[in-house]
């Protein structure tokens, strides 16, 4: 039961307002001593209906009921009576009433009511702020490297000063520049700031793969015909020489004046005109010069119609001896090809000029001298390691890159003819100030294994020329038959 059910007659609520009212009749004492007050009609819905305390509401609605309960009922039957008639006549009873529901009202509702019971000093910005900083428990002190290590909050080796804490840990790593709290770079993460980045990064994307785009098409226009090179930077495939490279500024001027010449025509010129010359003398055989100079030292291998095979590296006289070696090696050549002429004729093409021309004799897809190669040799790598890149990212550590040292002569005979197959390992980097045509890591080269195969005819071998000096002379005849010079590309160039 509401404790304003008693006072409020036909449901209607009342409000007490102070007003100027003029002064009661001074017959009635009681009047006089009342304040003047004057009750107004209200609309329910105007009336601010504070919300008090449900236990304060009981209580007072107890200490009501037991002293103003009498009243109460009296002043209701009062109100009814006098109420149901005329509501705008001021009489003497309706007077009374008003008074006496006034002055109950005063007694439920107290005048400090609304009134804070705090003191005004409690209610003060400072005393506000003191009172929450009394209630702020102390920061501890920062925890040593030790403690940390004894929580299990740290691992050995790290610093608490730049370790993240325990939350934050595996937390993904970010630059020093956008390092701050885990909310804001997740806040930025989900945010609409990020996709002008990520259309940076697409450009960015593309303009990389432009240029990238860019550097392999001018990389590949100085390969050979036939060599492929892959976005990853691998170089595989296999070319075939068949002529001359055109002479290119820089480039080795043994094919000066003989540029786009069929290797064939080349070989021949060649080779006559050093027979054509001063020739060597050794165990009572005519040889070249530039076999004298090669034969003690290069790997030699004559295999003869019976089955019997000659192998230098297989004489059981040093290296250092190199007269000795150079008669063994001649007398050898003399036994398997039959005559002086034949052994003079061979001696022009068994020495390391032929792999060196076929070495110098690369050109590109335009038909120009590669003149941007270095070929890597046992000289050049005294104090320092190279290495092939192999498909695979591994790396493979050339030991003993011979070069054209390393060259494999093999001469067998083809019915009246002689066939001299050749065979190496050679290794190129680019030349100082055109890496970009050849860009590799450091100490990093390509490796190209090269291939040939020629044939002597040997009735002009065996034949000695008297010219019209009364001079006898020596000719060479050579063929290479289709792909009889192919080298082959390996390794892997650098990109980034």
């Amino acid at each position: 039961m509401s404790r304003f059910s008693a006072l409020t007659p036909r449901a209607k609520i009342f409000t007490r307002e102070k007003t100027q009212t003029p002064k009661a009749d001074s017959s009635s004492s009681e009047e006089k001593k009342l304040p003047n007050i004057v009750l107004k009609k209200h609309s329910p819905k105007a009336i601010p209906r504070p919300q008090f305390n449900r236990r304060r509401n009981e209580m007072e609605a107890q200490q009501l009921s037991s002293s103003t309960g009498e009243e109460s009922k009296s002043i209701e039957k009062e109100s009814k009576s006098e109420i149901s008639g005329s509501d705008s006549a001021d009489t003497p009873a309706k007077k009374k009433i008003n008074l006496s529901i006034s002055k109950a009202l005063v007694n439920i509702v107290p005048k400090d009511r609304f009134k804070s019971t705090r003191p005004s000093s409690a209610r003060s910005p400072r005393a506000f702020l003191s009172r929450n900083a009394a209630s702020v428990k102390k920061a501890p002190p920062p925890s040593s490297d030790a403690d940390l290590l004894l929580e299990g909050q740290l691992s050995p080796g790290m610093n608490h000063e730049t370790t993240p804490p325990p939350h934050l840990i595996n937390f993904p790593s970010l630059p020093e520049y956008a390092r701050g709290s885990a909310f804001k770079r997740t806040a930025f993460a989900n945010s609409k700031r990020q996709e002008p980045l990520q259309k940076r990064g697409v450009f960015a994307t593309k303009a990389n793969a432009d240029a990238k785009k860019t550097r392999l098409q001018r990389i590949r226009g100085t390969l050979p015909t036939g060599v492929n090179l892959d976005d990853n930077g691998n170089l595989t495939g296999t070319t075939y020489l068949i002529a001359t490279p055109k002479f290119l500024e820089g480039g080795s001027p043994a094919f000066e004046g003989l540029e786009d010449l069929a290797f064939q025509d080349y070989f021949n010129r060649v080779e006559n005109n050093a027979l054509n010359g001063n020739l060597a003398e050794v165990a009572g055989q005519k040889i070249t010069p530039q076999a004298q100079s090669d034969f003690f030292r290069l790997d030699y291998e004559f295999c003869d119609e019976d089955g019997s095979i000659f192998r230098s590296y297989d004489l059981d006289i040093p290296k250092e001896k190199q007269k000795q070696r150079n008669e063994a090696v001649t007398l050898a050549l003399r036994a398997f090809s039959g005559s002086d002429a034949a052994t003079t004729v061979l001696s022009a093409i068994l020495h390391q000029s032929t792999p060196g021309a076929i070495a110098r004799g690369l050109r590109n897809v335009d038909g120009f001298e590669m003149a941007h190669l270095r070929l890597i040799s046992a000289m050049n790598t005294k104090v320092r390691k190279v290495y092939v890149v192999k498909e695979d990212g591994s790396r493979e550590h050339i030991v003993n890159p011979l070069g054209l040292a390393g060259a494999r002569f093999k001469l067998s005979k083809q019915e009246n003819d002689f066939k001299l197959s050749i065979e190496w390992q050679m290794y190129y980097e680019a030349k100082l100030g055109q890496e970009e045509f050849l860009p590799l890591g450091e100490n990093e080269i390509i490796g190209v294994h090269c291939q040939a195969e020629f044939v002597v005819h040997g009735d002009t071998a065996h034949t000695t020329v008297t010219t019209d000096d009364d001079k006898e002379r020596n000719f060479m005849e050579l063929t290479i038959p289709d792909g009889g010079i192919q080298a082959t590309f390996s390794g892997r160039l650098k990109l980034d």
